[in-house]
């Protein structure tokens, strides 16, 4: 049976740093370093931190001039290292030259880079989208280079001469690793140019859609699909810009690529060789390669649902793995319709007890009082895997475990997120295979460890169970935002477990770390008006029975209940979202999440 669960594609960029070990991600040329110090000699190019190439097949220019409009699009800061180059990709609307190759271009005078920081989605009442904060960087360059790279024609019959561009910072912009940033890109057209420069889209989509700033009105617009020619919006549902950002100092690594384990929320995923039981399946997730020396060697983590679950730890390593059978896939791209997930096997390894480590890393809590105790697996490969720079492959990590040793083994979930995510399944041949995209056990707040009495005025926070809950301002049925409510933590309803979240005329935002698969939660709508805020999307409504049904931030909503009282589920992907009523009682809020794995993969040459 082929099967693959059909999920928005999420394309977000990770690059990590843990001591000197530092990975990449989305580089089109990573650079190295052996471990004595070394350094490869493709150094003299470039390293390019961020990547968003152009959309060679449908890509369509944005107007993007001085004073307006210009266009900015964000990225996330995933490397300590300053920005010292910029590239990006444009072209001149309406400016069609018998020979695009050889003919003058109706020239840039300068460009203008301008680095902003970031206001997040929902978090600025007048705009519910994402956009450019305050002005961080600003340099005119007029020293760049301008090349030809393709001409492609639209369904509408309209031309487009694609240009890249290159040019060097006249300062490195700094930046902290971890933070959003936007980065704008105008041109300064000559006088008398009657062919205004476009930035062109990318087929990358990253975090939220790009903007555009109207000088004279002081105003940052969300650029949607419906803002483009109609064969735009057929294919795409975001709008991000084509650009790349690179550093001039390489990496002292030989890490190739890596996921850190999630020592604050991560859990661990049973993978087994054989689907026997079949609920029982192995686990795989994909990674790019950057160069094309080999993996030698791979390291990843892991641990024992149940074992010693009581104690705080540390534990002695238990060596419940008889052997890790180790396969390398081939990757199968995503489609409109699916995710990504792996194709062809193309390695395969079983490496025995004797033949890698098990060292004991660290302890951390559970809701309920368990601990997880995480363990670090280093090991060769019995056979080195060659592979091809630029290429996505997947891994599969599974555990054969001893004989009558009781506990199973399960590779753990990474804190960090590189394009699609992990997958859950078996493989035969290519004819016979099943592939799920992975989703967490459910987990469960219930808010039990919270003194009932207890009250939150707007602007505190609260934490059950290590999520952060805001407490937000609220907004009446007239539109009017108020700030003099409180979140009162009240006894639980008849025959419930755990407390219960009074949101008396406040909103409570909850701040989760990474996206979800889905929510519910248990509502006792006492009086008054409601307030739902999902992925920046913001409603004001009588009752959950008003919005059942509906789609709120590309999320669906379901309630099911009696009276003002009932369960809601929402149905999507999940990146923010708060809730709140004039007189709302809120209890047991489940949620799940997507996840990819933990490893690292390095090279000896």
């Amino acid at each position: 049976m082929n099967k693959i669960l059909n999920i928005a594609k999420i394309n977000v960029l990770v690059l990590v740093c843990v001591g000197i070990l530092v990975l990449t991600g989305h580089a089109l040329a990573m650079e190295y370093a052996t471990l004595d110090g070394g350094v490869n000699q493709e150094e003299s190019k470039p390293i390019v931190k961020w990547s968003q190439l152009p959309d060679m097949a449908y890509g369509v220019n944005i107007k993007s001039v001085e004073q307006e409009p210009f266009v900015a699009d964000d990225w996330r800061c995933v490397d300590p290292r300053a920005v010292t180059d910029v590239h990006f990709w444009g072209s001149y609307i309406g400016w069609d030259p018998g020979d695009p190759s050889s003919e003058p271009t109706p020239g840039v005078n300068a460009f203008v880079i301008r680095i902003f920081s970031d206001i997040p989605a929902g978090a600025d009442p007048e705009r519910r989208y994402s956009h450019p904060g305050e002005l961080l960087y600003e340099a005119h360059i007029g020293n760049f280079v301008e090349e030809y790279v393709k001409t492609i024609v639209h369904s509408d019959g309209t031309k487009e001469h694609k240009f890249s561009y290159s040019l060097d910072l006249p300062e490195p912009f700094r930046q902290e690793e971890g933070t959003i940033y936007w980065i704008s890109i105008s041109a300064k057209m000559p006088q008398e140019s009657k062919f205004p420069w476009g930035w062109e889209t990318s087929n990358v989509h990253w975090n939220d859609n790009a903007c555009r700033y109207w000088y004279n009105n002081q105003y940052w617009q969300e650029i949607t699909p419906r803002l483009l020619p109609d064969w735009y919006s057929e294919i795409y549902k975001t709008v991000d810009m084509a650009f790349e950002l690179s550093v001039s100092q390489p990496l002292p690594i030989a890490v190739k690529w890596q996921q850190r384990p999630d020592m604050k929320h991560g859990i661990n995923i049973v993978s087994v060789p054989n689907p026997d039981p079949p609920h029982l399946v192995s686990v795989a997730d994909d990674w790019l390669c950057f160069t094309g020396s080999p993996v030698t060697d791979l390291h990843f983590w892991g641990s024992y649902p149940e074992l010693r679950a009581n104690e705080s730890g540390p534990v002695d390593p238990p060596n419940g793995v008889e052997a890790f059978r180790i396969r390398i896939y081939s990757d199968m791209p995503a489609t409109p319709d699916s995710t990504s997930r792996p194709r062809v096997l193309l390695y395969e390894a079983w490496v025995p007890s004797s033949h890698f480590t098990e060292t004991y890393v660290a302890s951390i809590p559970h809701p309920g009082g368990t601990y997880e105790h995480k363990f670090r697996y280093d090991l060769e490969l019995p056979r080195i895997f060659w592979q091809r720079r630029g290429r996505v492959y997947w891994l599969s990590i599974a555990a054969k475990q001893r004989e009558n040793f009781q506990y199973r083994w399960g590779w753990e979930n990474s804190m960090d997120r590189w394009n699609d995510f992990a997958v859950k399944g078996w493989y035969k041949d290519v004819y016979d295979w099943a592939w799920d995209v992975l989703e967490s056990p459910p987990f469960e707040i219930d808010f039990d460890e919270l003194t009932p009495g207890a009250s939150y005025p707007v602007g505190s926070t609260f934490y059950s169970y290590g999520i952060p809950i805001r407490v937000l301002p609220f907004a009446t049925s007239e539109g009017v935002w108020t700030t003099d409510g409180e979140a009162i933590i009240d006894n639980p309803w008849q025959g419930a477990s755990g407390n219960v979240v009074n949101t008396n005329s406040v909103n409570i935002g909850f701040g989760f770390p990474y996206p979800l698969t889905g929510v519910t939660f248990r509502f006792d709508d006492a009086e008054g008006n409601l307030n739902i805020s999902i992925n920046g999307d913001f409603r004001n409504f009588d009752g959950y029975d008003d919005i059942s049904g509906d789609f709120v931030g590309g999320v669906g909503v379901v309630a099911v209940g009696s009276g003002n009282v009932g369960k809601a589920s929402l149905l999507g992907t999940i990146k923010s979202f708060a809730l709140v009523g004039q007189k709302l009682f809120v209890g047991r809020v489940t949620f799940s999440r997507f996840l990819n794995m933990s490893f690292e993969l390095t090279s000896c040459r």
